[in-house]
C-alpha cells in the first residue's frame, strides 16, 4: 500500500505543479494583453489553445478571470475547434434577419467574398445588413474566417485625382496544373476598374503593348503608367519597344515601381483573383483558364463592391461615369455642388 500511495501522491503533486504552471501562464497571457483595448487585442494560435487549456480546468468563468478574455470569446473560440459532423446540414439561421438565405446564396455562388463584401453587395441592391450578421450566417454554415494576420509598419497611401491619371501594370504567375501561366493585369489607380488584360503562357513585351494599345482604343489615352522593373517593362541598358512606344508615340510618363507596396493596388487584385477564382475553381487548358478570368474580371469592374472606394461602389461607377443606368439615389448634402455645377453648365450652354 505504501509504494501505491506514494505514487498517487506524487501523480498529485504533479498534477498541482502543472495547474499552478498553467494559472501563471494566463496570468501572463492576461498581463500582456492589458495595456492594449479590448477590440484591438489579437490573440496567437498559441495562446488560444493556453486559454481553452485553461477552460477545461478553471472553467470559462475561472480563465476568463485569469487572462481578461470574455467568455462567449472563449465559447467562440471553442466552438470552432469543434469536430464539424460529416453530414450536410441544411442551410439555417438561428436569428432573424429576412434576407439570411440571400446572403448566404451570394456566399455560395461567390465562396472567395468574405462577410463585409457580401453585407455590400446586398446595400448596393438595397437589402440592409450589417457585417456582423452577415459573419453570423455564414458561420452557422460552415464558414471558417482566415486567420488574423499581424498587420506590416505603416505605409504612405495614395489616390490618382481622375480616371486615367495613373494606371498599374502587372503579372500575375501561376499554374495550371503542370503548365505556368502568366496574367498581364492593367488597373485604373482611381477607380480600381481593370482596364486591360491578357492570358500568356510567358512574359513578354509583346502582350504588353497589345493590352496598352486594346485600353488606349477602347476608353482613351492616360497619363502615367506604373509597373515595376520586370524584362516586359523595362530595360536596365537604354530603353525596350514598349518605353519607346509610351513615351514617343504617346507621351506617357513610366514610373517604376521602387518595391511591390508602390504597385499594391494590382498586387490586392493579383492576390483577390487567387482567393475568389483560381483556388475556387480549376481550369483545363489556357483558353479555359482564359473565359473564367475574363467573367471574373467583368463581375470585379461591374459588380463587386470594391471596399477601396465608398463600400458601394463598383470600379466601374467612377471609371464610366453614368453606366449605371439604375434609379438614382435620394441626393445627400453631399451632392449639393455636384447639382449647382450642373445647372451652371446648363444655363452656360
Amino acid at each position: 500500500m505504501g509504494p501505491n500511495l506514494d505514487k498517487r501522491g506524487g501523480f498529485m503533486k504533479k498534477s498541482l505543479v502543472k495547474s499552478k504552471e498553467l494559472e501563471e501562464k494566463l496570468k501572463a497571457v492576461g498581463a500582456a494583453k492589458a495595456p492594449i483595448f479590448p477590440k484591438s487585442r489579437r490573440y496567437t494560435d498559441k495562446e488560444i489553445e493556453l486559454i481553452l487549456e485553461g477552460a477545461e480546468q478553471f472553467g470559462r468563468d475561472g480563465v476568463s478571470a485569469l487572462c481578461r478574455v470574455r467568455e462567449w470569446t472563449i465559447s467562440k473560440w471553442k466552438s470552432r475547434r469543434e469536430p464539424k459532423s460529416l453530414a450536410v446540414a441544411a442551410d439555417h439561421h438561428e436569428g432573424y434577419h429576412p434576407h439570411w438565405q440571400k446572403a448566404l446564396d451570394l456566399w455560395r455562388s461567390k465562396p472567395g467574398l468574405g462577410p463585409a463584401q457580401i453585407a455590400n453587395q446586398m446595400k448596393r441592391d438595397g437589402v440592409r445588413i450589417s457585417t456582423t450578421t452577415v459573419r453570423t450566417i455564414l458561420e452557422e454554415n460552415g464558414y471558417t474566417p482566415p486567420k488574423a494576420k499581424l498587420k506590416p509598419e505603416r505605409v504612405f497611401r495614395y489616390e490618382a485625382a481622375r480616371p486615367r491619371e495613373l494606371v498599374h501594370m502587372d503579372f500575375k504567375h501561376f499554374y495550371i496544373h503542370k503548365q505556368k501561366a502568366f496574367l498581364l493585369l492593367m488597373q485604373d489607380d482611381y477607380s480600381r476598374f481593370l482596364c486591360g488584360h491578357r492570358l500568356t503562357d510567358s512574359e513578354n513585351i509583346d502582350a504588353v503593348i497589345a493590352v496598352f494599345e486594346d485600353s488606349v482604343a477602347k476608353y482613351g489615352r492616360m497619363q502615367t503608367i506604373m509597373t515595376d522593373a520586370g524584362s516586359a517593362f523595362y530595360s536596365w541598358n537604354g530603353i525596350n519597344r514598349f518605353q519607346k512606344l509610351i513615351a514617343e508615340e504617346y507621351g506617357i510618363d513610366h514610373i517604376k515601381a521602387s518595391s511591390p507596396r508602390s504597385n499594391g493596388k494590382v498586387e490586392s487584385v493579383n492576390k483577390q483573383i487567387e482567393k475568389e477564382l483560381l483556388k475556387v475553381k480549376e481550369f483545363s487548358s489556357l483558353d479555359d483558364a482564359a473565359m473564367g478570368i475574363a467573367e471574373w474580371i467583368e463581375f470585379y469592374n461591374f459588380e463587386r463592391t470594391h471596399m477601396g472606394l465608398s463600400g458601394k461602389e463598383v470600379p466601374a461607377d467612377r471609371y464610366l461615369y453614368g453606366w449605371d443606368k439604375r434609379p438614382p439615389e435620394t441626393p445627400k448634402a453631399e451632392n449639393v455642388w455636384e447639382d449647382v455645377l450642373k445647372v451652371a453648365l446648363t444655363k452656360v450652354k
